[in-house]
């Protein structure tokens, strides 16, 4: 199996680990881990390790950044399709402090991409989506690139009959209007945000009832509960407490790979969900985005709760 994966706006990610870091004074990190990231990056390295579906990540990439990161992609065998742009790639420095398990995130701006640019990665996915058992949007597009690149995202899987897993609330509208099949996978603040309804049950009733081709909704809070729905029964997940954790970033992408492969498998949505919180939960005992452990995901799957809670 396949995942069509559009990853738009990747970055160069350097990670600082500090004993303890220390805000307004001089702190010197005792650790530096570099490597290439962004959502979709961080989808396929997920997906690469679930080995249920094999991704082909489609990306705009520029300037030394997007060099060092095709070079990293192609060392670890993800398949990309990658588009050079005339502007460069960003970078996202993390600030860890073991001291507090605290996060800090820096991310440099991203740069509109051309429309010529857009054309070249619209023909690779019209190339890539036909051979594919599912697609996936994940997080925001470079800069203020307009928005018709996830419609034509959408409307090219739609035209082949290719589910899609969204992650993401920028340009969701335009992607539902394709009347593609459509799994969306947020957090619980985007869902209330795009709803304006204050409850998760509430929120994913308003959000079925307005888009028929809305199939499954996964919704995460962090290390709070979780929820999904397939439209028709609410489930929730309560999560272990987890001990030495690393770090949190990337454990979005890497529940949202693992779900998208789980259910091109043809599981559940409950069950699909439920590898994917166990899956996101493995990648904090990890500093790599989207890297985690098979065999510590299996054994957070035993101690997650899962509750069918009602009709939705």
């Amino acid at each position: 199996m396949k995942i069509a994966v559009l990853g738009a706006n990747p970055a160069w990610q350097k990670t600082l680990a500090f004993e303890k870091f220390v805000p307004g004074r001089v702190n010197r990190a005792n650790k530096l881990t570099e490597f290439a990231s962004g959502k979709g990056i961080n989808f396929c390295r997920a997906s690469q390790i679930c080995g249920v579906a094999e991704p082909v990540l489609l990306q705009f990439t520029g300037g030394e950044n997007g060099r060092r990161l095709n070079a990293m992609l192609d060392s670890i065998g993800i398949a990309h399709n990658s588009v050079m742009t005339e502007t460069p790639t960003r970078c996202c420095i993390t600030i860890l402090s073991e001291h507090d398990q605290s996060t800090t995130e820096c991310i440099e701006p991203s740069f509109a991409v051309s429309d010529k640019e857009i054309s070249e990665l619209i023909s690779y996915a019209e190339k890539v989506i036909p051979e594919c058992d599912i697609s996936a949007v994940c997080g925001s597009l470079p800069g203020k690139t307009t928005l018709d690149v996830y419609a034509k995202f959408a409307g090219i899987s739609h035209a082949n009959s290719v589910p899609m897993l969204v992650d993401s609330v920028n340009g969701l509208d335009c992607m539902f209007d394709t009347k593609c099949s459509i799994h969306l996978k947020i957090n619980k603040d985007e869902l209330l945000q795009i709803t304006g309804v204050q409850n998760v049950s509430d929120a994913l009733k308003k959000l079925f009832s307005k888009h028929s081709n809305l199939v499954s909704a996964a919704i995460t809070d962090g290390a709070d509960k979780a929820f999904a729905s397939d439209g028709k029964t609410l489930f929730s997940y309560t999560l272990p407490a987890l001990k030495n954790i690393v770090s949190t970033l990337g454990c979005g992408d890497t529940a949202s790979a693992v779900y998208a492969s789980f259910l091109a498998k043809g599981l559940p949505v409950e069950q699909a969900f439920l590898k994917a919180l166990a899956a996101a939960s493995a990648n904090c005992l990890t500093p790599i985005c989207g890297e985690y452990s098979p065999a510590a995901a299996g054994d957070i799957e035993k101690q997650i709760l899962s509750t069918t809670l009602c009709p939705l």
